[in-house]
C-alpha cells in the first residue's frame, strides 16, 4: 500500500470481506497533508466490480489526542479510476491516513496510496 508499486498484483493491499472494511497508515509524526493519491485495482467497472473501491472514503486523522480526531474526511462517489485519483486535503495536519468503505459485506483492495505534503 505504501511501497511505491502502483500496479503490482503481487503487492496489493486487501482486507477480508467484512462490514465497513478499512486500512490505515501511521505516518510516524504530525505532517501537513496536502494530497493523498489512491491507486485502484486494474479491472474496469464491468469486471469484478465488487473488488473495486466504490465510494471510497479517505480521512486524515490526529491520533495524538484521545479519542482520535478526524481532521478532514473526503469521499469519492463512484469507482476511482485505475490511473490514480487525487484527494485534495488543502494542508491539514495529521499523523494517520485511513481508507474505508461502508457497507454490510465489502472488500477493500487497492495497489497503492501516496501521501504528499
Amino acid at each position: 500500500g505504501i511501497d511505491g508499486n502502483r500496479y503490482d498484483e503481487m503487492n496489493m493491499v486487501h482486507t477480508t470481506w467484512q462490514p465497513n472494511p478499512w486500512w490505515k497508515v501511521d505516518l510516524k509524526g504530525m505532517f501537513c497533508i496536502d494530497t493523498v493519491v489512491f491507486f485502484n485495482r486494474g479491472e474496469t467497472a464491468h469486471e469484478n466490480k465488487e473488488h473495486l473501491a466504490e465510494d471510497l472514503i479517505v480521512e486524515v486523522l490526529n491520533s495524538e489526542v484521545s479519542p482520535t480526531v478526524v481532521v478532514k474526511k473526503l469521499q469519492f462517489d463512484g469507482i476511482p479510476p485505475v490511473g490514480g485519483v487525487t484527494f485534495n486535503f488543502g494542508g491539514v495536519w495529521g499523523n494517520e491516513v485511513k481508507l474505508s468503505l461502508q457497507g454490510e459485506s465489502r472488500l477493500l483492495m487497492f495497489y497503492e496510496v501516496e501521501v504528499y505534503p
